[in-house]
């Protein structure tokens, strides 16, 4: 019974790839590979920049430096950690699926199990969100939107399985709350009553 039920869902997952990849057209390959980038956090951080300072002025640091080494965290643990010991092979990478397969971007060399792409933005995100409630939901929903773009990129471009994404999704969740600990161990540093007043006026 349980592994019919894990062959069931091996096949539902090389299905909603293939799903999601034939609707491929020449503008969507463009936002998926701009989405897939390396640099695809910089927008994020690029739309952080004001609430960061609004809020917290010259203590940002408190925010950054925690949410960069739990994305380093959880980059390693994806990479170093979590791929080898499950050694899953793309999508791209199978043999039956490989002539269903458009791949505009190429494949990778690596393994597929998790999505280190999604893992990482979606702490960056969570992180951000978390760090900063008094943001605007607008600005809030636009960095969640972008995550979300990001994690069905990888499956359209034929790199990962949703599973993929879903998983790299809970590690990133797991990790923004670990970023949320630590920020929180860090010394409290006395607020400028320029701080203060933005607190109270903002």
């Amino acid at each position: 019974m349980l592994l019919a039920l894990l062959h069931f869902l091996r096949f539902l997952d090389q299905q909603l790839v293939l799903a999601l990849n034939q609707l491929h057209t020449p503008l969507l390959d463009t936002v998926m590979q701009a989405a897939s980038s390396r640099l695809a956090w910089i927008p994020v951080l690029l739309l952080a920049l004001r609430p960061l300072w609004r809020t917290y002025g010259s203590s940002w640091w408190r925010v950054v430096l925690p949410l960069a080494l739990s994305v380093a965290t959880t980059n390693w643990l994806a990479s170093a950690w979590i791929k080898p010991w499950v050694s899953r092979p793309r999508p791209c990478q199978v043999t039956s699926l490989l002539p269903l397969l458009h791949l505009p971007a190429g494949c990778s060399t690596s393994y597929s199990f998790l999505s280190t792409h999604t893992a990482d933005l979606v702490t960056l995100v969570v992180g951000l969100v978390w760090a900063l409630p008094r943001t605007p939901w607008p600005l809030k929903t636009l960095w969640l939107s972008w995550a979300l773009l990001v994690a069905i990129s990888r499956v359209y471009l034929g790199q990962h399985y949703p599973s993929d994404v879903l998983a790299g999704t809970l590690l990133g969740l797991l990790a923004a709350l670990g970023c949320q600990w630590l920020r929180q161990q860090l010394p409290s540093v006395p607020r400028t009553p320029v701080q203060v007043a933005r607190k109270e006026y903002s």
